[in-house]
């Protein structure tokens, strides 16, 4: 690249589609709707995080932007994501981050078989621990580290049928 030329920004597309494509809930009675528009679903609802870093990964990754893009629901997760919408004049909502909303999400799946995909040991067995202990207890749930190809994941879903799915990157 010469010098003079400015830097190429077609990360800035993608960006706006995803701040645009990101769901807002404004309060505890939009988050309860969400929870429960989610475990009543017939059909399989993709739910996805976009932080900070999600933002940077689809900066560099159209793959990436496009895998997010394709999920049901996109909901912000982190401070960093606020304070964009902000400075883009929107209003950011609630903080729906993963690590608070993905337990009441399993919550509203009691009984059935929950899946845990991602991570790896001993962060893996202690999730299932948690899971089977005190967020969703009488659940049996099926764990698979994040290291196989899709396939696998694939076919651990066909075998056992789980009525929700928790993919860990």
């Amino acid at each position: 690249m010469n010098m003079t030329q400015a830097p190429t920004v077609d990360w800035l597309p993608r960006w706006q589609e995803l701040v645009r494509a990101i769901a807002r809930v404004h309060s505890d009675h939009g988050e309860r709707q969400l929870l429960e528009w989610l475990g009543e679903s017939q059909d399989p609802v993709v739910v996805a995080f976009v932080n900070a870093h999600a933002m940077n990964s689809a900066a560099t990754s159209r793959h990436f932007f496009e895998a997010l893009m394709s999920a049901d629901v996109l909901l912000r997760d982190g401070i960093g994501l606020s304070i964009l919408m902000e400075l883009l004049n929107q209003r950011p909502g609630v903080n729906m981050n993963g690590t608070d909303l993905i337990p009441k999400i399993m919550q509203r799946f009691s009984g059935g078989t929950i899946a845990l995909f991602g991570t790896q040991e001993p962060w893996l067995s202690r999730a299932r621990q948690a899971v089977v202990s005190r967020v969703a207890p009488g659940s049996p749930c099926v764990i698979a580290h994040g290291f196989h190809d899709t396939a696998a994941y694939v076919r651990l879903a066909a075998l056992h049928r789980p009525r929700l799915i928790v993919l860990g990157m």
